[in-house]
């Protein structure tokens, strides 16, 4: 058998298939899914349609080769000028200066709240993993977890405390105000 005698065999069941099942084949294109189907169909359509047109029309209104450089500023030798790069450029301009830290050393407060936090996690654990500590040691564990959090949540950073002239603003050595 060849391919052409495949082929056309194959056509003939299929026809042969079509003729046998005529009535279901011709309700199921007349059901009411069907024709829901070829709306749906035909709207998913359309509106590809109406988005290609659309990109159509917007690539064909405007160039930026259709507009004279001065239409997208006066000057061009600002920094917003696309005329040249600022890599292009010689000896950079670069005045700025970050501002320089002073570095503090941590407060006592601090770390001894965070020991007393850590301690009391620790105890906190140490009561559950032991059975026979539970009580004195879990109370006693817990306490200390709670001052140690108290402190933690009391202290406040140098940088919230403010300035001497009342605002928010913490001054560094340079000036800068964050």
């Amino acid at each position: 058998m060849t391919n052409d005698n495949l082929s056309k065999s194959h056509d003939d069941a299929w026809n042969d298939f079509i003729n046998g099942h005529d009535e279901e084949l011709s309700s199921i294109e007349n059901s009411r899914a069907a024709k829901k189907f070829e709306r749906k169909a035909q709207r998913a359509d359309a509106k590809v349609r109406r988005d290609e047109e659309k990109r159509i029309r917007t690539e064909e209104k405007f160039a930026v080769s259709d507009f004279d450089k001065s239409v997208f500023g006066k000057s061009q030798s600002n920094p917003r000028g696309f005329s040249s790069s600022w890599l292009d450029v010689d000896e950079a301009s670069n005045h700025f200066q970050p501002p320089q830290f002073e570095e503090s050393p941590i407060p006592r407060s601090t770390v001894i709240g965070a020991l007393l936090f850590i301690i009391g996690i620790v105890g906190v654990f140490v009561s559950l993993f032991f059975l026979s500590f539970n009580g004195f040691v879990g109370m006693l564990s817990f306490i200390v977890l709670l001052v140690g959090l108290a402190i933690l949540l009391s202290v406040r950073s140098p940088r919230a405390a403010g300035n001497s002239n009342g605002s928010s603003h913490t001054n560094f050595p340079d000036r800068a105000q964050i």
